[in-house]
């Protein structure tokens, strides 16, 4: 269906070239991408004039789409609970990115000339927005330091696990060294430390 078989103000948007570049039609069929293709017409309609002609503006994007208005305020109610579906929203998401993505050339275009304005108080940000979009992201570097405490004992603990689960012998891999609870002992009496 084209923006000019629909109903109302839709239609003089249309023909007044709501786009910018003449007078565009609503796709038909397969040119509609997958959130937007299952939207009815005027659902669609919608979308399309929320992000083009109405600015944001809900009220105006659903009187530009063909919604009515009875003078008791039923237009706001038709608008605010079409921003608030979830599959209306996914239409203007896609919309929105049709759109940008339709006018790429412009916006690459005004961000050179910022950025090879040496006068412009945003040049900077230019210059690392072409950067960024054009292979060479900003570095980030993140160092995280991950601090384990284990005893001695522990780590002769698990390498015995380790060498068992592995069929080693794990006095041949520990040689000497003995876990504390394995030790045999024998108490000094005080006053005797230094001569055993």
């Amino acid at each position: 269906m084209t923006m000019e078989r629909l109903k109302g103000p839709w239609r003089t948007i249309a023909a007044e070239g709501a786009w910018g570049d003449g007078p565009k039609t609503i796709p038909e069929g397969d040119e509609w991408g997958p959130a937007m293709k299952p939207l009815a017409p005027r659902h669609r309609a919608f979308c399309v004039a929320y992000v083009t002609t109405a600015n944001g503006n809900a009220t105006q994007a659903a009187k530009d789409a063909g919604y009515t208005d009875n003078d008791t305020g039923a237009l706001k109610v038709t608008a605010y609970r079409l921003v608030h579906q979830p599959r209306i929203l996914a239409g203007i998401r896609e919309t929105v990115v049709a759109r940008v993505a339709s006018n790429l050339p412009v916006y690459v275009n005004a961000l050179e000339s910022v950025a090879l304005n040496a006068q412009h108080k945003d040049q900077t940000k230019a210059l690392l927005a072409l950067m960024n979009r054009g292979g060479l992201p900003d570095v980030t570097e993140r160092n995280i330091n991950v601090n384990v405490n284990v005893s001695s004992a522990e780590k002769v603990a698990e390498i015995r696990q380790m060498a068992e689960e592995l069929g080693l012998d794990p006095n041949k891999l520990l040689g000497n060294v003995t876990d504390a609870t394995d030790a045999e002992f024998e108490v000094i009496p005080p006053g005797l430390e230094g001569v055993w």
